[in-house]
């Protein structure tokens, strides 16, 4: 897992699969692992990534890191990058969770979950 804090480099239209970042660690084999999840913005506009592939970055701390899913909304540069304890924001699916009771009185929960696109 990387440390520090990261930022989108430039403008980045919507529905793209590659993010530009800046501000890492420089000359780092391995900054990101096929994998590993990042989160870009904050509230309820950040949007969760799993990074598709091992990305290096350069001299100056920059990378293209190809993620999945694409970019729901276009960046305007400069959005925090979170590579540490990466949320996202979710909602169920329906409101009807189920619940069931075991022979030995063990009690289960499910539900259906999907992410809040805003």
């Amino acid at each position: 897992m990387v440390h520090g804090i990261t930022i989108i480099n430039g403008n980045l239209s919507a529905n793209i699969s590659s993010l530009n970042i800046t501000n890492a660690s420089t000359n780092q084999t391995n900054y990101f692992f096929a994998g590993d999840f990042l989160t870009v913005g904050s509230g309820a506009s950040k949007q969760l990534f799993k990074v598709l592939g091992d990305t290096n970055t350069d001299g100056s701390g920059n990378c293209v890191v190809d993620v999945f899913p694409r970019l729901r909304t276009a960046l305007s540069g400069s959005e925090a990058v979170t590579v540490q304890n990466c949320t996202g924001v979710f909602r169920m699916a329906n409101n009807e969770p189920a619940w069931t009771v075991g022979a030995n009185s063990l009690y289960s929960t499910s539900f259906s979950i999907r992410e809040n696109v805003v």
